[in-house]
């Protein structure tokens, strides 16, 4: 009998560790079982661009804030008692008015009269307040909504500062429009800009009354009804880099 239970005991420890093993092998495979933390996974399944560094450059962490400003003819229409252009400049004033000098502050206007119906309003650089409040005064309600082909020309614009900074740093993508695009590919530029790991795209939709086609995309997407949420999503936007201190901008926020 004690050589049965000396020769069994082995036995039923091999078998043990083999279910433990095979428990350990299911939650491995399983994302939600694993304790390791990774970043969001792109909605876009597009393999990544090698960029060459070909421009002279330096190593610089410099924040970059790529604004996208609708200047569509709808812009010119009333949401929450005034037009969503006057609004939305006012609140883009209120919070780039609290951006830090040693950010990287540009401003592409579409729905503009010009060749590609977009424009680089204020380019990309660190720009003091007066040079971006003299740039958005300039906004009006024009055209349609080439958003496509202003996702473009940002994107081009914000790998180019990447270059110029030797790939350091943080680059953001930040839209505000009140409808979906209405010239070009923009699933083309949206996937075209996914090459690019390094930029973050947000998307603001104000005031509108139908879904934001940006959803699909962007890191992130939020909608504003009024002006004072359209201030919130700005500030929210800004507060995600991991440097931010959102309460620098309660002093002035939503101050008429």
């Amino acid at each position: 009998m004690k050589k049965i239970i000396f020769l069994f005991f082995p036995l039923l420890i091999i078998f043990m560790s083999s279910c433990v093993n095979s428990g350990t092998n299911s939650n491995s495979s399983n994302p939600a079982a694993s304790t390791e933390v990774s970043k969001p996974v792109s909605k876009v399944d597009v393999e990544q661009a090698i960029v060459p560094f070909d421009i002279p450059g330096e190593v610089s962490l410099a924040r970059n804030f790529y604004f996208l400003f609708d200047c569509s003819g709808s812009m010119g229409e009333k949401c929450s008692g005034k037009e969503k252009i006057v609004g939305a400049k006012e609140a883009m004033l209120r919070f780039l008015k609290n951006i830090p000098a040693d950010a990287n502050i540009g401003l592409i206007a579409f729905g503009v009269d010009s060749d590609l119906g977009c424009k680089e309003i204020l380019i990309l650089g660190k720009n003091d307040y007066a040079t971006i409040e003299k740039a958005i005064s300039t906004l009006e309600p024009t055209g349609r909504t080439p958003l496509a082909k202003a996702i473009s020309l940002g994107t081009d614009r914000l790998v180019n500062q990447y270059k110029k900074q030797l790939g350091y740093g943080e680059y953001r993508l930040i839209i505000i429009s009140d409808g979906n695009n209405t010239d070009g590919d923009m699933v083309k530029s949206c996937k075209n800009l996914s090459h690019y790991g390094f930029i973050s795209l947000y998307s603001i939709g104000l005031c509108m009354d139908t879904d934001n086609a940006l959803k699909s995309f962007a890191l992130s997407s939020r909608d504003a009804s009024n002006y004072e949420e359209l201030e919130k999503a700005l500030v929210e936007t800004a507060a995600e880099t991991d440097t931010f201190d959102s309460s620098v901008f309660d002093s002035t926020l939503f101050k008429k």
